[in-house]
């Protein structure tokens, strides 16, 4: 039923018909009219200033307060209102909910609330009360007052409280179901586990309950849809419409009912596109892009509506540069146009038109990027677009262009080297300062290997304005070097950004705050250490790129003060190269903050450390939230704490949150929670290179992976990690989902189960490569653990069992040391049923567990 639609207000047009002599006459004084509308804009404001100071009287209060949980938005506006507070507030990305809150979302919105190891996805137009069931301190309680929901319980723990027009519905642990209220009554499908009404009637898997305004129970068919759930968005990599699979349990219909399905563009039904005749539990259907909604019949009664969005995802136009183009220039800027909901791209850039061996390939949020360390030659280039965890499917990349380089910046470089080193032998010689030695006051300068020449008159690098082939001259030499193919402008290679004046780094921000123009990328160098007090980097919604770079090694820039050292702000690129950025050990925040549509890229030589937050959300040294986008290229982050929450080192939290790791280390992190080194809850983390070790944590040692999250690991380690619960190396639970292609997960330890990793509570683990091995824990396995989870090696990939004095050996050991007999490999329960595998499960092992399919357990287990 909808809520709060949107009112209009009518306008109240005032005309007066005065003569001059009228208006002449009530000139210096106020007429009776005049003073009343006086006296009712001073009440209206009394007024308004008295609700002001009531709604920030109870926001001050629930500050107090601690949090039951938290509600991450999904699409669209999701508003609170705080008990016995007059106004709603519309909730950020990520934000705490309360006791006594009331949460709704509107048309077409959708929220997930975590709370007390339970999920709730509420659709559009849902309101629901969060409460305790008895005097505080009983089972949460969601009061469903209108709308729809989906909850998942927690396998294990306290079970949680509905209230639907005030029947009390108490749901057990390890529960799926949905529930909907309105002016017609509710209802309740159960998917699995079950749910006991207060009049002791309890409703089990597969089974619904309905009830009319009356209080009349009802008998009512429905359907629970298992594939193309409500709000999903999916890619279309191909020119050809997408086929949509559907499927659904039927609940309350015989086996001769048959459904029909209709598809259409308008939520109204007023343009159907599909109508699908006598279905059973299943339909498809091609379609393009677009925003669809479906619904389906028995007979004439809708047993279930939903809408999804197909997505073009074929790749951008390429803009720049053209096909078959000359560029003569030190740099290259590379352009194209923007995908509608791709979070980030991909550039490849290659010297073959197969791609092999990528002499390039970065992710940025931008649709531009500029490079100047492509040589001479012939070069290919495609984009891929990047989209967000929350889509199925994958994206194309681009069509394939090329362009040439003229520029021979090998020839350039080498030629300014020789005039270098010929000047300070010269200089050597006469006693004149040369350039380059400690007392000359050229401009020149090295920045990265690449050197930047004078540009004073009295430049000793002269070339010819002439059309005829370019020439170096150096003074102190006795024959010319000659340069092939260099114009007049394009003598040295130039840093690739703008160097911001200033004495210090905050003078440098005051520049760019005021100066900064959209496009362009600046450059702050620091040359000295430096304490510096938290920096918004936000500038009127301008594409800013601003690289932090020392100009020699080991400078470090320490916070001065509580917060955020840097908080990157929408559309803003910040990348550090060769510095270190130290926090605090009294710090409430993580010393970065990654906002929506911002920019993180960590380059070689930059660290984040020493940074201990002790907010309740977590992020030591990173918090990336909601459409945030966290390259690590290289670099460490490293002694960061997340002394009350998740993610040691770094936090990621919004299903449209993107973490690419190629390279680095993140090492000696802890977290109170889970993912010692990162916690991904949810988003998307992608793992090629790099290390990820010697974190600790409660679950999840190294990382953490849950609330739809998605990891996948090509390459790289994951090692010597410790948790104090489950998952040493890795934890992933909570429909979240980890990929294993390639790397290695070794010598991690685990104080309860799963050394190398833990899977439970619906989290999915793929194995095709890789390996898992060298890892312990005191129960469970040493290698993998499956506690109603998912698990599917297709082969190719290691999970080592145990062999006395083999350092592959993965081992289930006491805190002495003494192995036990137990599944080495790889342990995997439904609650009821266990499956145990002791020895190596080598890539030709095919090996798969579903708790929610008997049998749950399929391949070579070898128990």
């Amino acid at each position: 039923m909808p809520v709060n639609k949107n009112t209009r207000l009518a306008n109240l047009n005032k005309v007066t018909d005065m003569s001059d002599k009228a208006s002449n006459n009530s000139i210096g004084r106020f007429r009776l009219a005049d003073i009343v509308v006086i006296l009712l804009c001073i009440s209206g404001a009394i007024f308004s200033i008295n609700l002001f100071r009531l709604d920030m009287s109870k926001t001050l209060d629930s500050k107090n307060e601690k949090p039951v949980g938290t509600i991450v938005i999904k699409y669209n506006i999701v508003q609170r209102r705080i008990a016995d507070r007059v106004l709603w507030d519309r909730l950020t990305v990520e934000s705490p909910v309360y006791l006594g809150d009331l949460i709704r979302t509107t048309d077409l919105s959708a929220a997930t609330l975590y709370i007390e190891g339970h999920s709730i996805d509420l659709d559009e137009n849902t309101i629901i009360r969060i409460q305790r069931s008895t005097d505080g301190e009983g089972n949460i309680q969601i009061n469903l007052n209108t709308g729809l929901l989906g909850l998942t319980t927690g396998a294990e723990g306290a079970s949680i409280i509905f209230n639907l027009m005030d029947r009390k519905v108490e749901v057990a642990p390890g529960t799926i179901l949905n529930a909907a209220a309105g002016s017609e009554g509710i209802a309740v499908l159960v998917s699995e586990g079950s749910v006991t009404f207060d009049g002791g009637q309890v409703i089990g898997s597969g089974s619904m309950f309905a009830m009319d305004a009356e209080g009349r129970e009802l008998i009512e068919p429905a359907v629970v849809m298992t594939q193309s759930l409500i709000n999903v968005y999916y890619l279309k990599n191909r020119p050809e419409p997408l086929q949509i699979n559907f499927s659904w349990d039927r609940i309350n219909l015989e086996a001769g009912d048959l459904l029909r399905m209709e598809i259409a563009s308008d939520r109204n039904f007023t343009k159907v596109v599909r109508v699908i005749e006598n279905l059973d539990t299943s339909a498809e259907a091609s379609l393009d892009a677009g925003l669809w909604f479906w619904r389906i019949f028995y007979e004439d009664k809708i047993l279930n509506s939903g809408r999804f969005t197909v997505v073009e995802a074929t790749g951008p136009q390429l803009l720049s540069p053209v096909t078959d183009s000359q560029n003569d220039s030190a740099q290259t800027r590379f352009q194209w146009a923007e995908t509608e909901g791709a979070s980030s791209y991909t550039l490849e850039v290659s010297e073959t038109e197969d791609f092999a061996n990528p002499r390039l390939r970065t992710q940025t949020a931008s649709v531009f990027l500029v490079d100047s360390t492509l040589e001479k030659g012939t070069w290919y280039w495609r984009v891929l677009p990047v989209f967000p965890s929350v889509y199925e499917g994958s994206a194309s990349f681009s069509q394939t262009s090329f362009f040439h380089i003229e520029y021979d910046r090998v020839a350039v470089m080498a030629a300014l080297q020789k005039e270098r080193e010929n000047a300070e032998r010269n200089a050597a010689v006469s006693g004149r300062p040369g350039r380059g030695s400690s007392s000359a006051t050229s401009d020149a300068s090295e920045q990265d290997g690449d050197i930047v020449s004078d540009t004073d008159s009295d430049s000793d690098l002269e070339i010819s304005d002439s059309t005829e082939e370019p020439s170096v001259e150096i003074s102190a030499v006795s024959e010319p070097v000659t340069v092939a193919t260099v114009t007049p402008t394009s003598v040295a290679e130039p840093e690739s950004g703008t160097k911001v004046p200033g004495g210090n780094i905050p003078a440098k921000f005051t520049w760019l705050q005021t100066n900064a123009v959209s496009g362009t990328e600046y450059i702050i160098e620091v040359t000295a250490n430096e304490t510096i007090a938290s920096h918004s980097l936000e500038y009127g919604n301008k594409d800013i790129k601003i690289t932090i770079r020392g100009s020699t090694a080991g400078l470090v820039v320490s916070l001065s003060s509580r917060g955020t050292m840097f908080d990157i702000m929408p559309r803003v690129t910040l990348v550090l190269e060769n510095i270190t950025l130290r926090g605090r050990n009294d710090n409430n925040e993580s010393l970065i903050l990654v906002e929506t549509d911002g920019t993180l890229i960590m380059n070689d030589g930059a660290r984040i450390t020493g940074n201990y937050n002790s907010g309740r959300g977590g992020g030591g040294g990173i918090n990336v939230g909601e459409r945030g986008t966290f390259t690590m290229n290289g670099g460490t982050i490293s002694d960061n704490h997340a002394t009350s929450g998740n993610g040691g080192g770094i936090r990621i939290t919004g299903e449209r949150t993107v973490f690419t790791m190629s390279g680095g280390t993140i090492s000696g992190n802890t977290a109170r929670g889970g993912g010692g080194g990162l916690y991904v809850w949810p988003g998307t983390f992608t793992m090629s290179g790099g290390n990820i070790s010697n974190n600790t944590a409660g679950s999840g040692g190294g990382v953490q992976v849950g609330g739809r999250g998605r990891f996948t690991m090509s390459n790289g380690t994951i090692s010597n990690n410790t948790a104090n619960g489950d998952g040493g190396g890795v934890h992933v639970g909570d429909n979240g989902s980890f990929t294993m292609r390639g790397g290695t997960i070794s010598v991690n330890t685990a104080n309860t189960n799963g050394g190398g990793l833990a899977v439970v509570d619906n989290g999915t683990f793929t194995m095709n490569g890789g390996t898992v091995s060298g890892n312990s824990s005191q129960e469970g396995s040493g290698g993998l653990y499956i506690w109603r989870g998912y698990f599917n090696k297709t082969g190719g990939g290691i999970i080592y069992g145990y062999t006395a004095n083999d350092s592959n050996s993965n081992t289930v050991k006491n805190s002495t040391g003494v192995v036990f007999t137990g599944a080495h490999a790889i342990w995997a329960s439904t609650g009821s049923l266990v499956r145990q595998r002791r020895t190596t499960a080598g890539r030709e092992d095919e090996i798969s567990f579903d708790y929610r399919n008997p049998p749950p357990a399929g391949g070579n287990w070898l128990e």
